[in-house]
């Protein structure tokens, strides 16, 4: 399990992410000074927006990492437990922008070869056991809707971008 906490800071950049109150996205954002995984144009739409963010925002005591895009993600760490290899996936599916995830082009095209790559690794690491497959895959996604601050959102994401992925024994609906 990761446990170690590897921190980037970032206070304000300029990029295609959005203000997660009023979505614009030609201003500098600041990120949320609790979870630094929301961004916020103004401090006026950070307060506005606190009473619905508050539920998703990881305070202290979780690990914290970079995307390498200026996000700081912290994980209380929770769900079930996933194998080293599982979690170097799963940080890989967290680091992939949420929007992209069913932008309907290139993103989501990532997003759905990430999805076949991990079915196949698992279900070849279990001599072609594609229940195996099957397993690490809803093991990834049900550790992320616990773990990541956007967790149930991007999860939700997730499913509908792998819809199709698998084999002839098992199809991911």
């Amino acid at each position: 399990m990761f446990s170690g906490v590897i921190t980037t800071e970032t206070s304000t950049l300029t990029s295609t992410l959005q203000c997660g109150f009023c979505g614009t996205t030609d201003k500098k954002l600041s990120e949320c000074s609790r979870c630094h995984f929301e961004y916020y144009c103004s401090i006026e739409c950070e307060k506005a927006h606190m009473p619905m963010h508050k539920k998703a925002c990881v305070q202290e005591g979780g690990a914290s990492f970079s995307t390498g895009e200026g996000v700081k993600i912290t994980l209380p760490l929770n769900g079930p437990p996933l194998t080293h290899e599982q979690e170097v996936d799963a940080d890989e599916l967290i680091c992939l922008q949420l929007r992209s995830l069913l932008d309907g082009g290139e993103g989501q095209a990532i997003c759905k070869k990430m999805g076949q790559a991990i079915f196949d690794k698992y279900k070849l690491l279990a001599d072609n056991d594609s229940l195996k497959g099957q397993q690490a895959v809803e093991d990834i996604c049900k550790w992320i809707s616990t773990n990541c601050a956007d967790g149930e959102k991007r999860s939700s994401h997730l499913k509908e971008a792998w819809k199709g992925i698998g084999d002839a024994t098992w199809t991911w609906k």
